[in-house]
């Protein structure tokens, strides 16, 4: 883990590259009627291959039955105890949206969505909306003005955006507004300490004023907030693990990931290949690679199992690319589960590969999926050790102890 006592001990830098390739929400549970996962059903041969000649096994995000959010998962799988780095969404969204967060700001991650007549929530996620058709939506909202706070509001990707209060006493004490169900009505939001009162009233003000603002529109009438949060505080990446790491995505929560643990950030289109090409473009750069591949919890965010396939099998395409890069360590694995079928995340443990030449494909599976790894030769650890087993395939950690 990023803050163990031993880490200034015992890790090294060497010339040796890892790249550490993320699949949002691969984790998942068989289907109840077709009887498997999608990725179970998914032709994906390199992927296959790949499991073939590493150690593999299977990771849990957090906790056995602690369903994780996306900034969560990730955040462990590169060292950071999710049990100890406990943060709202909303700084990692506005970093990775573009908007600075500064000591004293709070910033608070939005869903553009619609209600009825009478406030209750019918649709959280504006029909799925597109990027470009939330665009003239979010622009409405920037024309929104606060008093006695400076008020700044961004783009994220399809319904989601986010809005930043910058001013004295501002906490990020206060409830969300989003009930996280359809049926329930908006929330008011409330203090939930001492010092949340003031917050609380100015996201009350901004929520009001928007659905003011969008009542006539006929996709998304209302906006719903979560995940208040102030400047994240974490460790340095790089610092710890002398490391020169760069972080490769194309959704805002993941680029803020990267901004806010110290990573060169490296925004790119939604497609794997546009990924990959990134990282051959700053290959020299860096010895590092965090990519950040959010299209198979997207798909699966509908519940659709043959969507969800055949994000999988497109990303397979590309995968053998991978491989002709040549790092020295090269890890696959998922960041958390989002079955089809299955309202939101899932507590369920995700596959985790991990290819050096230490590995020879010890692990004795065939395919890359859950059940198969479920019996590999790492068998099923936390998350938050994943990063201190790479840097050990990488030659980068001496010999603790006597």
């Amino acid at each position: 883990m990023i803050d163990s006592p031993i880490m200034p001990g015992i890790v090294r830098k060497n010339d040796r590259k890892i790249v550490m390739v993320v699949l949002g929400g691969i984790g998942s549970a068989a289907d109840p009627v077709l009887g498997r996962t999608a990725l179970e059903a998914a032709r994906v041969p390199n992927l296959d291959h790949i499991a073939r000649q590493s150690s593999g096994g299977l990771v849990i995000p957090v906790a056995p039955g602690i369903s994780p959010g996306s900034a969560t998962g990730n955040l462990a799988l590169l060292g950071y105890d999710p049990l100890t780095y406990l943060f709202g969404r909303g700084a990692l969204e506005a970093l990775g949206a573009g908007l600075a967060v500064e000591v004293g700001d709070i910033a608070v991650r939005g869903n553009l969505a619609m209600v009825d007549g009478k406030g209750v929530v019918t649709d959280r996620r504006a029909d799925g909306i597109p990027t470009a058709a939330a665009a003239p939506l979010v622009e409405k909202l920037k024309t929104i003005k606060v008093k006695g706070v400076e008020v700044e509001v961004a783009q994220s990707a399809g319904h989601r955006f986010v809005l930043r209060l910058r001013g004295n006493g501002l906490s990020a004490e206060v409830t969300d507004t989003d009930p996280l169900k359809v049926g329930l009505p908006v929330i008011t939001s409330s203090a939930t300490g001492t010092n949340g009162a003031l917050t609380a009233t100015l996201i009350n003000d901004f929520t009001a004023q928007a659905n003011a603002l969008l009542s006539d529109e006929p996709v998304a009438n209302a906006v719903l907030l979560r995940g208040a949060t102030g400047k994240p505080d974490l460790k340095s990446f790089n610092e710890s693990y002398q490391l020169s790491a760069a972080g490769i995505s194309s959704f805002p929560l993941h680029l803020g990931i990267a901004a806010a643990t110290g990573m060169a950030v490296y925004p790119v289109e939604h497609t794997f290949a546009a990924h990959l090409a990134a990282v051959r473009e700053h290959w020299d750069e860096h010895d590092f690679f965090w990519i950040h591949y959010q299209e198979p919890t997207s798909t699966a965010g509908v519940g659709d199992f043959n969507e969800k396939r055949r994000a999988l099998e497109k990303v397979d395409v590309h995968v053998r690319e991978l491989l002709d890069l040549n790092p020295d360590v090269l890890v696959v694995a998922g960041d958390m589960a989002n079955p089809t079928g299955h309202d939101g995340h899932s507590w369920h443990a995700v596959p985790f590969v991990i290819r050096s030449a230490g590995t020879l494909g010890d692990s004795g599976v065939e395919r890359f999926n859950k059940r198969d790894l479920r019996a590999g030769s790492l068998g099923q650890f936390e998350a938050k050790h994943a990063m201190m087993l790479t840097l050990a395939h990488a030659g980068k950690l001496r010999q603790f102890g006597a």
